[in-house]
């Protein structure tokens, strides 16, 4: 395949660290989105079963910049896990 330039992990920035240490915890399954010229991001926060995915932020993006504006907390929901969530602008 020419002119397909494969993804390099190497070059990559983490943006957000896991919460916890060891197997299971994670940061991640990410969606992002452009709306009014301010650039958004949700992701996951995980932790190791039973608990897994307790909480979704929805956070601006300021370069390689994180700023947290809203947190869905899977307990609030009565759920066991949150899953992967979709920005829709």
């Amino acid at each position: 395949m020419s002119g397909v330039r494969l993804f390099d992990h190497r070059a990559g920035v983490t943006l957000v660290t896991a919460p916890g240490q060891g197997e299971g915890w994670w940061a991640g399954a990410p969606s992002r989105a452009t709306w009014r010229g301010i650039e958004l991001l949700s992701y996951r926060l995980r932790a190791p079963r039973p608990r897994r995915g307790y909480e979704v932020r929805i956070a601006r993006l300021e370069g390689d910049r994180v700023i947290d504006l809203t947190v869905i907390r899977a307990a609030r929901l009565s759920s066991y896990s949150l899953e992967r969530a979709c920005l829709v602008v």
